[in-house]
């Protein structure tokens, strides 16, 4: 199969009509931001803009917005990102454009599935399968990635294999090498979600931490050979967590300490800076720099992990209550451990709430 990115610059070479090149033009710029390539695809953007900006063509219109998303997404997790892909849907829906009403809705809910919005995510799902789009397009590649995601995180292990099984062969059929990384990505991030809540919950396999070790350690390998240069820190991330899970904090500690220099940067859509650094206080401890462990603790805003997902929060309050354990901090420690137990309840009930719309789903799908 032709690469996609090669295909659409073919297309762009025979294409005469100024309008359908407009199209071609901002479907590359949608290939190249989900790559990390910003530059070429804001210029793409700026070119655009000039001849299109004045909303001449709804369609045109519509790429731009959707472009200007996938921009603001993987340069940097901005919350604008949503409202830029929410425009071009809602105006896609107004000028009967289906193409990119499917494909803006499977990234809506992406997108707030990331943000543990599961709700609204699971709404645009059913949306997506209503409007009976084939599997063998965008939309219904981002679709079974998403799908397999929200799976794992749902602890639906054996029907999430299949639908990423799924979804790497329709990128290989697309020639999608975007999806194909992303898809190899997150197998291993979610799979890590998995075992850190596992781990919070006292009961996981060191085969399982050495199984997803090597899963990160192919999408790292796969992200920066391929050339990709969208957020490389959630993959470090990744690569830091899981040498944590392993207790090689020697090796963990570079890593978290780089991750938490630039004060800035993002990790998603909802910070978790502050189980980051939880976490780098975690190492600290293990490799006897207590006193730089309890100075971290003490610049700790604790609050601030009331404004994580709940499944972080949870992997939150377990790290927090292990590292209080350890600077013998004993008083605090059963305060902690209540909060952790009611997070536990309310992340199972959602996540059960989550699992049956997706199983819901699943049942229409097959």
């Amino acid at each position: 199969m032709i690469p996609l990115l090669t295909r659409i610059e073919q297309q762009l070479a025979q294409c005469a009509d100024p309008d359908r090149r407009a199209e071609l033009l901002a479907e590359r710029a949608s290939y190249l931001a989900r790559t990390g390539h910003f530059a070429e695809a804001n210029e793409i953007l700026a070119t655009l803009r000039r001849s299109y900006g004045d909303g001449r063509n709804a369609r045109v219109s519509v790429w731009i917005m959707f472009v200007e998303g996938l921009v603001l997404y993987f340069a940097d997790y901005d919350p604008v990102a949503r409202d830029r892909i929410l425009r071009a849907n809602l105006i896609s829906c107004a000028v009967q454009f289906d193409e990119m009403k499917s494909l803006t809705e499977v990234w809506l809910a992406h997108i707030d599935f990331n943000k543990s919005d599961f709700e609204s995510a699971l709404l645009y799902l059913e949306r997506w399968q209503r409007s009976k789009v084939g599997a063998e397009c965008p939309s219904g590649l981002r679709f079974s990635l998403l799908f397999a995601d929200a799976l794992m995180h749902c602890g639906e292990i054996k029907q999430s294999k299949l639908w990423y099984e799924k979804t790497r062969l329709q990128a290989v059929r697309l020639g999608d090498e975007a999806t194909l990384a992303a898809m190899i990505y997150n197998k291993a991030a979610m799979g890590l979600g998995r075992l850190r809540i596992d781990s919070a919950r006292g009961a996981v396999d060191p085969e399982l931490i050495r199984f997803v070790s090597m899963e990160i350690a192919s999408a790292r390998n796969f992200h920066f050979g391929a050339g990709h240069k969208a957020l490389p820190q959630i993959i470090e991330a990744c690569v830091a967590r899981v040498l944590l899970l392993q207790d090689r904090c020697v090796e963990a500690l570079p890593l978290f300490s780089r991750l938490l220099e630039d004060e800035s940067m993002r990790l998603g859509f909802v910070s978790d800076r502050t189980l980051l650094r939880t976490e780098y206080a975690q190492c600290l401890v293990r490799v006897g720099e207590s006193r730089l462990a309890q100075e971290l603790l003490d610049g700790l805003r604790v609050v601030e992990y009331t404004k994580m997902t709940l499944d972080d929060q949870f992997v939150f309050l377990h790290s927090y209550c292990a590292l209080l354990k350890s600077l013998n901090l004993s008083p605090l420690v059963s305060e902690y451990e209540m909060r952790a137990l009611e997070c536990q309840a309310k992340m199972d009930a959602e996540m059960a709430i989550f699992r049956r719309g997706l199983l819901e789903i699943l049942n229409v799908c097959v």
